[in-house]
């Protein structure tokens, strides 16, 4: 029999899930059953730092995103034994079960909701502020993985603006918990409790082949919702219901794969993965195998620090992506020290004034309901509209939609702007950083009687041979784009032909036509040789009796000049640094590849935004109170007349201007 080493009361510790008394086998250092497993929460504890470093930063762990995987396989664990064990006991009850989920995951949630509620009411714009709201109001009802799933992937750069993104994980946790028990009682009452136990066996093997199928057919369906997401709990089931008997020195190698499998994970893997996936077996895998060594003697799981932000994780995971996004939003600098003072504190007040109370019923509704009326009437007011002028009132995808130099233009196919008469006198072909000169091109052409021929397509890189991929499938929409260029080539021999892209955006999500991949570049000196390549044969196919002008990328905005604008009037304005007008001057190497690939042409010139919207030392956000850009990257119908006036100017159709930012003609 093992023998049991008694701690003084004071050591007996109440651990915030399981809620089990800590007694440690002290001959094979292997944790006793029914006690608290500080292995498990040296699990939690990996989990939670390699999310917030991945949120912090990605380039620190590229893969910090598998904690999250690590935290289903360990509620999969606790889950389960809280079921088989009552089961066995014979008072398991459901109701019970759903109680203290709710005791130990809405107070918390619904504390952090409110507060987002008085914060954004400072210093967040009325339609944020009102976007706000409604994922607050999902995040309570558990269902804002469906919501993200419906609005944008985890990693698309939108996805940072989404303050309560980091809940899509809480919402699918407590949907497994609604239905778990259910599934586990109903094959026990017409198969037995063994059937029962083989079922969460099978239902993780199934689960995870229905995970590797939807994550190549649907990527943000696998991504976001239970069915592809089920099986990384039933792991954890297996772990408890199938305990692996190992001599000590097999434990403990057991152990340490285990945690070398989660540590490369969040080292080796990235956010271009296709993810869940089969590379999800990973971090799920070296969890299970933790779990399954179940030493709880080790340095990580008797490490004070590890345990004591095990204690606290869920605190932690709670309250570290609004701060993040917040720091972004208010434009202030995230250094790692203030950043990490922050959490901490908030951190700490989380978990000792509110989480670890474990409140009754009654408790949660008082916390729950006020939250929840909060966010319902927010949302309804259209986020508090009353605190700005109407002007600002819009969001800040209706402003792109109102302001981007493109709006009210075809997106994804070819048009004619300027003036209405036969002869084309320039072609226009791009993505939507060509698109955004559509309005100044149509203004310009129609006082100038000019005519410009278009071909656009969004995310879209019309060459040759080079086209985009989307979920690993070659675009045929945007590969047929190349024919009608050159039709329009066709039909006008001479027209010069003006190219605007996000020429650099394209290196990592596209790849040859007919291949059955995207190609993949060992540096953007590769990729930029490609790119040459096909734009000589562009070149050569569009013939040498015609001009070509290439149109550089203008320098993204770090900050939002519409939303700080907006925000002026707010209450919290008074505390944050004015709008910034000017931005340091970044170097763009995708820019300089173009100008010296033009150089070597004749009949090939360079069109660089830098020289009107920047000087040596700073670019442009905001010009006479208006923003030059509407999101960042996309130039707004200001940013799209200085860098317009520019190209045309290249082109011979008018005067270039002045640069903005010093004063200088352009040249």
């Amino acid at each position: 029999m093992d023998k049991v080493r008694r701690f003084p009361s004071s050591v007996l510790l109440l651990n915030n899930r399981t809620e089990l008394l800590m007694i440690e086998d002290s001959t094979l250092h292997k944790c006793a059953p029914m006690s608290f497993r500080s292995d498990i929460n040296a699990l939690r504890a990996a989990a939670v730092v390699a999310v917030v470093l991945f949120h912090f930063n990605s380039r620190w762990f590229p893969g910090g995103f598998v904690g999250v995987d690590v935290f289903f396989v360990i509620s999969g664990f606790l889950m389960t034994g809280i079921i088989f064990r009552g089961l066995e006991k014979g008072n398991f009850s459901v109701l019970g079960f759903y109680m203290a989920r709710a005791r130990r995951i809405i107070p918390a949630l619904a504390v952090l909701c409110l507060s987002l509620m008085i914060f954004a009411f400072v210093f967040v714009i009325p339609k944020d502020f009102s976007v706000i709201a409604k994922h607050a109001l999902s995040s309570l009802l558990f269902v804002s993985n469906f919501v993200y799933f419906g609005e944008s992937g985890y990693f698309d750069a939108s996805a940072h603006e989404k303050w309560l993104l980091h809940t899509w994980s809480l919402s699918v946790e407590w949907q497994f918990y609604m239905l778990y028990p259910l599934l586990i009682l109903g094959a026990r009452r017409f198969f037995g409790l063994d059937f029962a136990r083989k079922l969460v066996l099978i239902g993780s093997l199934a689960g995870f082949a229905v995970c590797i199928f939807t994550s190549f057919r649907s990527p943000s369906a696998a991504f976001y919702l239970l069915p592809s997401r089920a099986w990384e709990m039933m792991v954890g089931g297996v772990a408890y219901l199938f305990p692996l008997r190992l001599q000590s020195a097999n434990r403990r190698i057991a152990e340490w794969v285990g945690w070398l499998a989660i540590l490369g994970g969040c080292i080796f893997l990235k956010s271009t993965d296709i993810w869940p996936g089969y590379l999800a077996a990973i971090p799920v895998l070296g969890a299970f195998l933790v779990i399954q060594a179940n030493v709880c003697s080790s340095f990580v799981s008797n490490n004070r620090a590890i345990q004591k932000v095990g204690e606290y994780s869920y605190s932690v995971y709670l309250w570290h992506w609004p701060i993040i996004v917040a720091a972004a939003y208010l434009q202030i600098d995230k250094t790692p020290v203030t950043m990490l003072l922050v959490l901490t504190l908030a951190s700490a007040m989380s978990y000792l004034l509110v989480e670890r109370r474990r409140p009754s019923g009654t408790a949660i509704l008082s916390v729950a309901l006020p939250a929840f009326t909060a966010c319902a009437l927010v949302y309804g007011s259209g986020g508090a509209g009353f605190r700005v002028g109407e002007e600002f009132r819009l969001s800040p995808q209706q402003y792109h939609a109102t302001f981007y130099g493109g709006a009210g233009f075809p997106s994804n196919e070819g048009f004619q702007v300027g003036a209405a008469k036969n002869a084309v006198d320039a072609i226009m072909a791009g993505d939507s950083y060509g698109l955004q000169y559509a309005k100044f091109f149509d203004d310009t052409g129609k006082d100038r009687r000019l005519r410009f021929s278009t071909v656009f397509h969004h995310g879209c890189l019309i060459l040759p041979n080079y086209t985009r991929y989307m979920d690993n499938k070659e675009d045929s929409s945007c590969s047929a784009r190349y024919e009608e260029l050159l039709a329009a080539l066709d039909e006008s021999r001479t027209a010069p032909l003006i190219m605007a892209y996000s020429w650099d955006f394209y290196s990592a999500n596209s790849g040859l036509k007919g291949a059955d991949r995207v190609t993949t570049f060992e540096n953007m000196q590769a990729y930029h040789e490609l790119l040459s390549a096909q734009l000589e044969a562009l070149i050569n196919r569009g013939g040498s009796d015609r001009k070509y002008y290439l149109v550089g990328i203008p320098q993204p905005a770090e900050s939002f000049a519409f939303r700080c604008l907006a925000r002026a009037g707010l209450l919290g304005s008074r505390l944050l640094a004015p709008c910034r007008e000017k931005e340091p001057l970044l170097a763009n190497a995708t820019n300089d590849a173009l100008a010296r690939f033009a150089e070597t042409h004749d009949n090939v010139s360079f069109v660089n935004p830098r020289d009107v919207l920047c000087d040596g030392h700073d670019c442009l956000t905001i010009s006479d109170g208006k923003p030059v850009h509407t999101d960042r990257y996309h130039l707004s119908t200001r940013g799209a007349e200085i860098v317009g006036s520019r190209i045309l100017a290249a082109a011979g159709f008018a005067s270039g201007g002045r640069n903005l930012v010093s004063g200088t003609p352009a040249h």
